[in-house]
């Protein structure tokens, strides 16, 4: 059983992104603020996406369109799924392009937008959740995994005052309330 046991953990370290996970962990760990905790937690998991995106050229933009909106699989014609909109709990208003994106970048570094993927994207086998990452399955609850997956177009600061507060409800009550939304 031991054996079987190391066996595994140097498959695993073999792995460097486990490696990774592994050795970011324990980097959160010696936060003692739960603050500063859950923002060295929201930034590395924004900086570990941002790399990917762009070492896998994800969404392929030439001349302002993506690859969704080149093969006309998506309702917008440019930049891509960058087009926000408002939850009110029964209905979802739409309301443009993102009021982030400034000269074609966007301005802020919002977890859960970069945990999105369009359903072309998704199609094709790419999507990410919080499961993704062990920093996330670590430190959060379900409840607050809610709040990172479900909260497009939020600053940093919102999410992580929200992260913050403890909701005493019961998960399926809290979550049919939808009081994870900011």
């Amino acid at each position: 059983m031991e054996k079987n046991i190391i066996k595994y953990a140097k498959k695993l370290v073999e792995k460097k992104e486990y490696l990774d996970s592994i050795i970011d962990v324990e980097t959160a760990l010696k936060y003692t603020s739960l603050k500063n905790r859950y923002e060295f937690i929201y930034d590395r998991v924004c900086e570990i996406l941002d790399k990917k995106f762009l070492e896998n050229n994800y969404c392929d933009f030439k001349d302002d369109k993506c690859v969704a909106n080149r093969e006309n699989a998506v309702k917008h014609n440019t930049m891509g799924c960058c087009y926000s909109f408002i939850n009110h709990k029964i209905y979802y208003e739409h309301t443009g392009l993102c009021k982030y994106m400034q000269d074609k970048q966007c301005t802020q570094k919002c977890i859960t937008c970069k945990l999105f993927t369009c359903n072309y994207l998704k199609n094709k086998g790419i999507k990410f959740s919080c499961n993704d990452f062990l920093l996330i399955k670590c430190f959060f609850n379900k409840k607050q995994q809610d709040i990172i997956s479900y909260n497009f177009f939020r600053k940093k600061s919102e999410i992580i005052e929200k992260l913050l507060k403890k909701d005493r409800l019961p998960y399926l009550i809290s979550s049919i309330l939808q009081r994870y939304i900011i």
